[in-house]
């Protein structure tokens, strides 16, 4: 994306010594004012110069263009989670007695609600005869959740079932 703008600045700027000074202007003003952390955040704020660059030069053609093939390849890499490290949207905790648990029922809940599922973590309580797990867990549909929560309740040896959403967790 970075670098197809870069190509859109250049030639809006084209032989144009002041139109080059400008954007140098614009791009250090920018820079200077703003903490950015992301090359998202960049590709964003040059789509918006390299729009404003070709409205402000009269080249109303590149911007239109710009901003429709922009908008087309930001909805793609939107839509396929392009260059996301987060592919888990819940996380799951529960407890479950020694005892009474049986590994294989939970394989089969997961199986027929989840996507994916990563065990993050597990802890045991009370010497031993309870264990407390947490998972990363992704739905296959998330319409599913009420039913794969009340399977887990009517599971024996499971309680205190909590799911946590995990979807809007900054990635740094």
């Amino acid at each position: 994306m970075i670098g197809l703008l870069i190509a859109i600045v250049m030639m809006v700027i084209g032989n144009s010594l002041a139109i080059a000074f400008g954007a140098f202007g614009a791009f250090s003003l920018i820079r200077f004012r703003t903490a950015i952390k992301d090359s998202r955040d960049i590709a964003f704020i040059l789509l918006v110069v390299a729009i404003g660059l070709g409205v402000g030069t009269g080249n109303y053609m590149i911007a239109i263009l710009t901003t429709i093939f922009s908008l087309i390849i930001i909805y793609i890499l939107y839509k396929t989670n392009f260059g996301s490290i987060r592919k888990y949207d819940y996380i799951l905790n529960f407890m479950a007695e020694s005892d009474n648990f049986s590994n294989e029922k939970l394989r089969a809940i997961f199986k027929q609600y989840l996507k994916y599922d990563h065990l993050l973590n597990v802890s045991s309580e009370q010497a031993g005869a309870v264990m407390r797990y947490s998972f990363n867990i992704k739905f296959i549909t998330e319409a599913d959740m009420e039913n794969f929560i009340r399977d887990l309740n009517q599971t024996q040896g499971l309680n205190d079932i909590d799911i946590i959403s995990a979807k809007n967790d900054i990635e740094y």
